[in-house]
């Protein structure tokens, strides 16, 4: 009887759910489908979020190791920047200490080559004076006082030319030379009593030698020099008169018309 009972029971539960369910409106139905599919949604969106999430970590990692990895390579790169800039620092030092070095280095150079050039000179100065000594204990006094008037060493030359004219031992040309020059020398150093008395001697005593010419000019300039126009004026025509193809003949024929005036 019990147990009718219960299958009795049983049998109108299931009924009454049967009934139930048969009741559910088609509004309640859209409903239950709608949550299923968001329940499906979300448990799918879950999903992709825990798989976004987990990539995500992922890239977080490499990005972290990344940064891990420059942030050494720099420090590495930067250190060796460092070293590369000391050892520039230590050239650039060695490179300025050596510079200096070369300057003294130079400057000494120099320094001892002008020594050196200065020493050369003194050397060569010596060697030309005494070659210059050599040649003048070789040359005869006729050639020293020649040589010596020539380098317009009036002061030297006029003792040694004025004891030839005394020996006299000199005759023909080199006798004209030897008046002829002393007679210059006393012109230039304006000693004029000397003058006239040197180229008047040597128009007297040689008058057909050839420095007479230019003897007769310097001593008209004397007679002039002293004041003595007149004189000067006879002397220049004597001498275009007697030395008509001589060179000194415009100088002569200049200074008359000068004197003249």
């Amino acid at each position: 009887m019990k147990k009718t009972s219960l299958i009795t029971t049983i049998t109108l539960t299931t009924l009454m759910a049967a009934s139930m369910t048969s009741c559910k409106t088609q509004e309640q139905i859209e409903r239950e489908q709608k949550i299923n599919t968001m329940s499906v949604q979300m448990q799918q969106s879950q999903k992709l979020n825990a798989d976004s999430l987990s990539k995500m970590q992922e890239l977080q990692d490499s990005v972290l190791q990344f940064q891990g990895q420059l942030e050494e390579y720099t420090n590495g790169k930067d250190q060796k920047l460092e070293i590369v800039d000391q050892k520039l620092l230590k050239l650039e030092e060695q490179n300025t200490a050596l510079t200096d070095e070369v300057t003294k280095l130079t400057a000494k150079i120099e320094e001892q080559d002008k020594f050196i050039k200065e020493v050369l000179a003194l050397l060569k100065k010596k060697e030309s004076k005494r070659k210059k000594l050599a040649k003048a204990k070789n040359r005869s006094p006729y050639d020293q006082a020649m040589f010596l008037y020539g380098k317009g060493k009036y002061s030297e030359a006029r003792p040694i030319l004025e004891k030839l004219f005394k020996e006299g031992k000199i005759k023909g040309k080199r006798r004209g030379r030897i008046i002829h020059n002393l007679g210059m020398i006393s012109y230039i150093q304006k000693r004029n009593d000397d003058a006239v008395t040197y180229f008047s001697t040597l128009y007297t005593s040689m008058p057909n030698s050839a420095y007479n010419g230019n003897g007769l000019v310097y001593l008209a300039r004397t007679f002039k020099r002293q004041g003595q126009t007149e004189q000067a004026i006879v002397t220049l025509e004597e001498m275009l008169k007697s030395f008509p193809k001589s060179r000194h003949v415009p100088t002569a024929k200049k200074l008359l018309a000068s004197y003249k005036k």
